[in-house]
């Protein structure tokens, strides 16, 4: 298995709470879900698969926002793809949860490949290794 389904199976517990939560009639914060499909901005399916290309990630690395450059090292980890499920899991439980980000993968992922197709581009890197960087499949 792949170390993002070994690490997104031990913090899955984490995201039950959601569940239980509920059913204790708790109010929860939902920009916390396990999964946060209401992002207008979104058309990505879950069991959809994220594609680091490798090369460009590597050629751009030092122009990469954090963000980007922590998803770029999760894919390499993975052989350069991860299910953007088992990923969302990893990054709420990482991230969202500890407070470091406030978005899922998911508004995250959407917000760069949005900026990767304006004709303003993404800190000077070409368009054409842009639309390389992120493929979604």
């Amino acid at each position: 298995m792949s170390k993002i389904t070994d690490k997104a199976k031990t913090l899955n517990a984490e995201h039950n709470r959601v569940a239980t939560a509920k059913a204790n009639g708790i109010t929860l914060d939902l920009t916390k879900s396990s999964f946060n499909t209401s992002t207008k901005s979104s058309s990505i399916n879950p069991n959809s698969k994220l594609v680091i290309n490798l090369e460009v990630a590597k050629k751009y690395s030092h122009k990469l926002s954090g963000q980007l450059g922590i998803i770029c090292a999760l894919a390499e980890q993975n052989g350069g793809s991860v299910n953007f499920q088992e990923a969302n899991d990893l990054w709420i439980s990482e991230f969202v949860d500890n407070g470091v980000y406030t978005q899922d993968l998911i508004t995250v992922v959407s917000h760069y490949r949005g900026r990767f197709n304006s004709p303003k581009g993404y800190k000077q890197i070409p368009s054409a290794d842009l639309k390389k960087l992120i493929t979604v499949s």
